[in-house]
């Protein structure tokens, strides 16, 4: 009988305890720097969130206030993390610092903690040197406890001590050290990026949370242009047709609240449009027991099934938020644990059929530039006679006598006849009666553009190219180059946003060619340098990143070397511009920042 024949009818033991070795692993996981504090933060807000009632108690509080503090020293390569939380107590250091403990008996499904895992794999991720002091609310001593992967790995240790010692009775807090790190990064990465993530993560926490960060001493503050903690201005103003002309005579206020069921989980919240546009925005925030899992201004959460393009108008407009408590999460705590396009194309449908307006339509079409004054009347008008009403506030008779929804859709489809009009291929004046009609262009200019749609700037057009056939008019971007000298820079924009890069890709190219040429000498670049070596100079200043580099060089350098032999050649053209659309995608955070800093040098 062979050795595998004796085991056969014998039960026997593995074990499946998982070996000291994972935790280098941990030290791989895909966190950056602000989601491994964002973990540790978890920690703390529970922490208080679980013991609020005593701490306050303790110290004649009604409304006590948690102070999270984070301290990091270059010198020392270390970081502190203290808090004024409940603290740990002795019984508890198990759980707390056990990897993968089961939590199921411990904390609720309304707590912020879920897999049992976020302390230490964060911790680790900083650094395999580190310890934890804490002192419990309403327990008289501290405990240490001090965690060296290196030595416990040489020692094949599976144990730590943990050493209590006695504390003052007012005493509750935890600090956590982590020593030699190796999460470098600057002071101002910190500012820009860091500081103000986890302040939106946890933005719902700000009535009773201070997050604070020392870098070297210093007490930094948050790039506010960075950080959007609060609900924008929502939009108030009359449904629009197509060509985002005032069809309505009601005033609304664009927010949708919504409360429903998915797949058996309550949906709760709300999808509203900004009154003013914001690039970088952070669209659509999902949030899990009131903690930001994604939307922020540094990880924005733009939807595709729901807003369309990244850089359309919806994406600078629609800002909502869903509270998605019986959603599971990663164990990171960066994103959901299910693909949501089912959800989003679901918030889509009722959108789409289930109210009198259509809010994503209104974001996609509503325009306030060059406004027309017909336009400005109609606006007035509709303030004098009603205070603003959200969407679920509307019906029929509210709003007065405005096209369907229905007909507003047919406005936005294409035309089936071509225009008698002999002079179809010029613009329509913007005081045209007969606004809301669709104009084809003649036949010999139509290409595969004969979709109807609002003009960039707010006035009408006989015709319009497709959205996917041209480069992508933003807002936020025109707002920046209205801050230079002189009007040349926004009616070139406005140019360049109107034409098909298909029918018009010699022009084009030149056009955008003009614009980085007109664009660097107003924001300081001499007659001798060439555009393209000015703005690879100021690549270099702009990111550290290689990729983002690399992708602006050859976005610079093609434009500048399909402008010129374009510009020059009796020959040479571009049968299609198509590769400018993601160009100018790629540019407007980058020309954004340029006019950003050479404002700041000349106030």
């Amino acid at each position: 009988m062979s050795r595998d024949d004796k085991r056969a009818d014998k039960t026997f033991k593995v074990d499946v305890s998982p070996e000291m070795r994972i935790y280098k692993i941990l030290q791989h996981l895909n966190y950056n720097l602000e989601t491994a504090y964002a973990e540790l933060i978890d920690n703390s807000i529970q922490s208080f969130l679980d013991k609020k009632a005593d701490i306050g108690e303790h110290h004649g509080e009604s409304s006590p206030k948690l102070k999270v503090t984070i301290y990091i020293s270059t010198a020392k390569k270390q970081i502190v993390i203290k808090d004024n939380a409940g603290g740990i107590l002795s019984e508890d250091m198990d759980r707390a610092l056990k990897l993968g403990v089961d939590l199921g008996t411990v904390h609720s499904s309304d707590s912020l903690s879920v897999y049992g895992i976020g302390m230490k794999s964060s911790a680790i991720w900083f650094s395999d040197n580190w310890s934890i002091r804490t002192s419990a609310i309403g327990v008289n001593e501290k405990l240490d406890f001090s965690f060296n992967l290196d030595e416990l790995l040489e020692n094949n240790q599976t144990e730590a001590d943990v050493i209590p010692s006695a504390a003052g009775v007012n005493e509750h807090y935890t600090e956590i050290v982590l020593r030699n790190h190796i999460r470098n990064e600057t002071a101002e990465h910190y500012q820009d990026t860091i500081i103000p993530f986890l302040e939106e993560t946890f933005y719902k926490f700000s009535n009773f949370t201070t997050i604070e960060f020392y870098y070297d001493d210093v007490l930094l503050k948050p790039n506010p242009k960075r950080l959007e903690t609060s609900t924008p201005i929502i939009l108030e103003y009359p449904r629009v047709n197509g060509q985002g002309l005032i069809d309505s005579e009601a005033l609304i206020k664009w927010l949708l609240k919504l409360d429903f069921t998915y797949e058996g989980r309550r949906v709760q919240g709300f999808i509203s449009i900004r009154k003013i546009g914001k690039y970088g925005q952070p669209g659509i925030r999902l949030l899990r027991n009131n903690r930001v899992i994604e939307g922020t201004s540094i990880s924005p959460n733009y939807p595709d099934s729901l807003l369309k393009s990244k850089n359309k108008f919806t994406a600078q407009r629609i800002y909502g938020e869903l509270n998605l408590d019986s959603f599971p999460v990663d164990f990171m705590k960066t994103n959901f644990n299910e693909n949501l396009k089912g959800l989003y194309e679901e918030i889509h449908q009722r959108i789409n059929t289930n109210y009198l307006v259509n809010l994503v339509y209104q974001a996609d079409k509503f325009r306030v530039k060059n406004l027309p004054a017909t336009e400005k009347n109609l606006l007035q008008q509709a303030k004098e006679r009603m205070s603003a009403l959200s969407i679920n506030e509307l019906d029929e008779e509210i709003l007065g006598g405005g096209l369907s929804k229905s007909k507003l859709e047919e406005n936005a489809s294409p035309a089936s006849e071509p225009s008698e009009n002999p002079e179809t291929n010029k613009p329509l004046p913007s005081n045209s009666e007969d606004k809301t009609e669709s104009i084809e262009a003649p036949k010999n200019q139509v290409e595969d553009d004969t979709c109807i749609d609002g003009a960039a700037s707010g006035t009408a057009f006989p015709f319009e190219v497709k959205e996917e056939n041209k480069i992508d008019y933003s807002d936020v971007l025109n707002a920046y180059l209205a801050q230079l000298n002189g009007d040349k820079a926004c009616h070139l924009y406005d140019s360049l946003c109107r034409l098909s890069l298909k029918q018009h890709s010699v022009l084009m190219y030149i056009g955008a060619w003009s614009f980085l040429e007109m664009l660097t000498a107003l924001i300081g670049r001499n007659s001798s340098t060439s555009f393209d070596d000015f703005l690879g100079t100021k690549i270099n200043e702009y990111s550290t990143d290689k990729k983002v580099k690399g992708e602006l060089r050859k976005v610079v350098g093609d434009i500048s070397t399909r402008g010129n032999c374009t510009k020059h050649s009796g020959i040479f053209w571009n049968y299609s511009a198509m590769d400018l659309k993601p160009a100018f995608i790629i540019l407007e955070p980058f020309i954004i920042h340029l006019i950003e800093k050479y404002i700041q040098k000349n106030n």
